[in-house]
């Protein structure tokens, strides 16, 4: 019973998402952002990775993220994170990064312009 609630709020937020990606994809500009967080519990803060002239492009460059990258997760169409690889090694000690597309208008820094 619980899991088919907390499944509809999550279908309804994912609605809600898509459907402001794209009224707001024809008003504005769209920019990738990224956040590394340091092993040692530090994070760099969002700073700018390139801007897009719709929300389609800049999904387009976090699907190329998705395909090379390993340990992805797509939290939303328009966010994605990569965290450290399972057990011991290399891949254990990366950063985990964080990137999401976001309209011009809005800075994660500070919330909206």
């Amino acid at each position: 019973m619980i899991t088919a609630i907390h499944a509809r709020i999550g279908g309804t937020v994912l609605c809600w998402l898509l459907a402001s990606v794209t009224s707001a994809g024809a008003e504005c500009a769209w920019v990738l952002w990224a956040n590394i967080y340091y092993v040692n519990g530090t994070a760099s803060g969002w700073g700018t990775v390139a801007a897009y002239s719709d929300v389609a492009a800049c999904i387009q460059r976090l699907d190329t993220f998705e395909m090379r990258g390993m340990y992805t997760e797509r939290l939303a169409p328009t966010t994605l994170s990569r965290g450290p690889g399972p057990g011991p090694g290399p891949s254990a000690s990366s950063p985990q990064v964080s990137w999401q597309c976001l309209p011009d208008s809005v800075d994660p820094r500070v919330g909206t312009k």
